[in-house]
């Protein structure tokens, strides 16, 4: 459909369908006033896609009447041609070499019936007569080319091609032509999406790194902290959080005979192993650096994901909509009590408290891997286990693919030096061990096959923020991001999306068939090999 736009923020469109220009082109909500342009700046046209930003829309035109729709019309569908399928190709190629190969014969046969004399022994020529003699030895060769030429082949190919079809059909796939058949038979590369295609697009966070210093003044770098989730139900957000070093085999056993899928949530803590993620540790009863970063890494995530929803079916099943790697996040956050369905006057509050502002986030795309919200923080400066330097008023919170986001951290997070104290942004700039290690974990959740997700925080103040809102181009706003100094790491995300039973098995199938498989995705080398 064709629509006028009513909002949008940063949006962008790819309109080479229309135009041919590979350039993006910005949407506003007014149309160009000088009117040069024929494809107006607030309208959205069927067939274009949007690159980046948001916005909303009024249908203006649907079907025939829209620009693609006319512009079809103009064509004329009676002009286009069909491409021959590969099948048509070889048949026609075998008709050329059979027809180079007749005529070979024709002449060869005549030639060689002539020479010798030949005679129709039914219609023998007088003495002396080269004209019947030739026109016999024609019909010779003539006779000799038609018995090359193999009458069946088109019944022969009708039959393969009906048998193909009826094969097709007894496996649930549905041929609409019988030509499929054969464009399916000459395949020899397949190019396929990994999330959701090779994998069973149910995304699940499964474990989570930081990183804090000893105190806010501490040059030394600083400790990791990894920590793990489990059970892992997919969609569900019963589950729990616990140290890494604490989930023996032991322990998830137990887990395992506890869980029910069905269930919001379960408590599964237990003597040596607290659950990190339940209302007790977020509430300072499970004592320790690892239970304020687990608060903050969940917070922070809920907070800027929130574009995704949980819901529960009326069967017990719970699904998610939205980005699938945003709605893990989501469900880790509900595994910490984070629920924005209004279920939750604590979540309401917190997103309350800590506002967003639309208008100045920096929205996702493919060519940016990343994106940013900024949220207002609490009058104190502090977003729940994280306090921010003095005079902060809004906190950016920043995710991304880690190979993009890592270049551009400025420091870490530090422990305050108080007993249970909140945890800092540290005044000293992050060193290149400390890189190093980031660097190590994220080739180590790669390799498990795990989506890597980095978040950092970047505290604003209220010039930042102004600063921000008067920049109109998303990336320009990054790109004043990346130049705070507080730019901190908070969170290196480990997500794992399970591969679908029948892949395996497929992919030998087409390798012994001898065709190739392409896996095509956005995740780094060593999470997709």
């Amino acid at each position: 459909a064709d629509m006028v736009v009513l909002e949008c923020i940063d949006l962008q469109t790819n309109e080479a369908v229309l135009t041919g220009e590979p350039h993006e082109k910005r949407k506003t909500t007014q149309a160009d006033p000088n009117g040069e342009d024929t494809f107006k700046a607030n309208m959205l046209y069927s067939g274009t896609s949007v690159v980046s930003g948001k916005g909303k829309g009024e249908v203006l035109e649907t079907g025939m009447n829209t620009q693609v729709g006319l512009i079809a019309k103009r064509l004329g569908a009676d002009n286009i041609q069909e491409a021959l399928n590969p099948l048509q190709k070889s048949i026609n190629l075998i008709g050329q070499v059979l027809a180079l190969i007749c005529l070979a014969v024709i002449v060869t046969g005549t030639t060689l019936a002539y020479a010798s004399g030949f005679q129709d022994p039914v219609n023998p020529c007088a003495t002396g007569d080269d004209m019947c003699t030739l026109l016999s030895s024609l019909s010779r060769g003539l006779l000799m080319a038609v018995s090359l030429i193999p009458h069946g082949l088109p019944f022969v190919v009708m039959v393969m091609l009906r048998v193909g079809s009826m094969e097709m059909a007894s496996r649930s796939a549905i041929a609409t032509k019988r030509s499929s058949v054969d464009y399916l038979g000459a395949t020899s590369v397949i190019c396929t999406d990994k999330t959701g295609t090779l994998t069973q697009g149910k995304m699940t966070a499964q474990r989570l790194i930081g990183l804090c210093r000893k105190g806010p003044d501490s040059e030394k770098q600083g400790d990791p902290y990894e920590l793990g989730f489990y059970p892992l139900g997919g969609s569900s957000p019963n589950g729990g959080l616990f140290e890494a070093s604490k989930m023996t085999e032991q322990l998830k056993e137990s887990l395992d005979l506890k869980f029910d899928r069905q269930q919001r949530r379960q408590d599964f803590g237990g003597p040596g192993a607290p659950d990190l993620a339940a209302p007790a540790a977020a509430s300072g009863q499970a004592p320790g650096v690892n239970a304020q970063l687990a608060r903050a890494h969940l917070v922070c995530g809920f907070l800027t994901c929130y574009s995704s929803q949980i819901a529960q079916q009326p069967g017990g099943e719970w699904t998610v909509s939205g980005n699938m790697t945003e709605a893990a996040v989501k469900v880790a956050a509900a595994k910490g009590g984070l629920w924005d369905d209004g279920s939750d006057s604590a979540s309401d509050k917190l997103v309350e408290v800590h506002e967003r502002l639309a208008d100045i986030e920096v929205p996702f795309t493919s060519s940016r891997k990343m994106m940013a919200t900024v949220h207002r923080l609490a009058t104190d400066g502090s977003l729940e286990t994280l306090k921010f330097p003095e005079g902060a008023t809004h906190v950016a919170i920043l995710k991304g693919a880690p190979d993009r986001l890592m270049p551009q951290l400025k420091t870490v997070l530090a422990r305050s030096g108080q007993a249970g104290g909140p945890l800092l942004v540290s005044s000293r700039d992050i060193i290149q061990e400390e890189r190093s290690e980031l660097e190590k974990w994220n080739n180590d959740l790669a390799q498990g096959a795990l989506r890597s997700l980095m978040i950092a925080v970047c505290p604003l103040n209220a010039g930042d923020v102004a600063s921000l809102g008067q920049t109109e181009a998303a990336d320009d706003r990054l790109q004043a991001l990346f130049r705070l100094p507080g730019l901190c790491f908070l969170s290196l995300w480990g997500i794992f999306d399970p591969p679908r039973p029948t892949v395996p098995g497929s992919v030998a199938e087409c390798h012994e068939a001898g065709i190739r498989v392409v896996m095509i995705t956005g995740d780094q080398r060593p999470t997709a090999v």
